[in-house]
């Protein structure tokens, strides 16, 4: 919790908002462009649950092929920008916490005394460095992007499942306790490969 509290803050929570909004319009546009596809090859259009959607913002919803198209094209246009915007964001908050992490291990390790240094060789400092920095940009960078997309990713489509079965919903639990209870397995194993994966790597720079 720490860790990513930290890594958090170190990105900013304006740009973590931006990227929260740019994820939500890949799922969102997402769904739609599949509801479009479905609503279009449906012969008795009016009957469907996203005409009535789209009775909300205008009087008469698209029905012909060329309006039925267009639509298809802004939501494709939509969701094609929510994809780059969240990845550029991704990538601009990975470098702004690997850069401020850095800076701060760097001042702490300066103001360090001599006896610290001596119990603490050279190459396994710099080494903890460079795999701090790197866990950083390919770690938790990536792991925040895959939490924030699966979150959204389970939201909406939870959403769009009530709307068109909503009995299916109560295979969720199950499938929810079952996936933990293996992911808690494996997650104890991979901490502890890590922690020993770090500990030796120390010992080749002395």
């Amino acid at each position: 919790g720490s860790t990513y509290h930290a890594f958090c803050s170190a990105v900013g929570y304006g740009l973590l908002g931006w990227l929260v909004l740019a994820l939500s319009g890949i799922m969102i546009f997402q769904n739609f462009c599949s509801l479009c596809i479905v609503y279009w090859t449906e012969q008795d259009k009016e009957k469907t649950q996203f005409y009535r959607w789209l009775k909300l913002f205008t009087d008469t919803p698209p029905t012909s092929p060329q309006q039925l198209l267009a639509l298809y094209g802004w939501l494709i246009l939509f969701f094609v920008i929510s994809n780059f915007a969240g990845h550029i964001i991704e990538i601009i908050g990975g470098i702004r916490a690997a850069r401020k992490i850095f800076l701060e291990a760097l001042e702490g390790t300066v103001a360090k005394p001599f006896r610290w240094w001596d119990t603490n060789p050279t190459g396994r400092t710099l080494n903890r460095f460079s795999e701090d920095v790197n866990v950083m940009d390919n770690g938790i960078t990536n792991i925040m992007g895959v939490i924030f997309g699966a979150v959204l990713y389970f939201i909406g489509h939870s959403v769009f499942l009530f709307l068109a079965n909503p009995l299916s919903l109560g295979l969720l639990p199950i499938i929810a306790i079952a996936l933990e209870y293996y992911a808690s397995y494996y997650r104890t194993n991979i901490r502890e490969m890590q922690r020993l994966w770090l500990f030796f790597m120390g010992s080749l720079y002395p």
